[in-house]
């Protein structure tokens, strides 16, 4: 998949990015959670122990919303206001949106060893969580199995509407059009 605050974080910042995905209310708003811990994900900042999959959420809306949450000592810091901004400086300015304006499911890995704290998420407005058959790679890491994967995402698109004319079985998605 990718990690959090050196592959995936830097992508969310980008000017417009937050603000098209948190547009978007018709839509369910998937987050993929990695099925093992890697050397970001391995500590949190926040509490003691590894991050828990409502400490992902939190990070990835705090990347939409280019708001940090990796430095504890700029905590309480208000930057200085500018009151002569460009255009572009207020684009970049930080969003304040919740967390369920960017994540409504979360897909999780089976066996992953990321700790899915589902009461913390439900507060996030994360409302869905669905587990997904994995598999173990060379390393011992858990991953997603790329079919049932498929199937899951399919399935959601299907069950909210997104596919008209597909259904799905376990084996194969298919389409009116087949």
């Amino acid at each position: 998949m990718g990690s959090l605050y050196t592959s995936i974080c830097p992508s969310l910042i980008l000017d417009g990015v937050g603000e098209a995905i948190a547009a978007r209310t018709d839509i369910p708003k998937v987050l993929l959670l990695n099925g093992s811990h890697d050397r970001e994900t391995s500590c949190c900042g926040r509490h003691g122990g590894a991050m828990r999959a409502s400490d992902v959420v939190q990070a990835i809306t705090d990347a939409f919303n280019r708001r940090s949450s990796r430095a504890p000592s700029l905590q309480g810091h208000t930057p200085p206001q500018h009151s002569n901004r460009t255009p572009a400086a207020a684009a970049r300015s930080p969003l304040s949106n919740p967390p369920s304006a960017y994540v409504t499911t979360l897909l999780v890995p089976c066996g992953g060893e990321v700790e899915v704290d589902e009461a913390a998420l439900e507060l996030l407005g994360v409302s869905h969580v669905v587990e997904v058959a994995s598999v173990v790679d060379a390393d011992g890491r858990v991953a997603f199995d790329a079919e049932e994967l498929v199937l899951a995402i399919g399935q959601l698109l299907v069950g909210t509407g997104l596919l008209p004319g597909v259904t799905l079985d376990s084996r194969r998605v298919s389409s009116s059009m087949d």
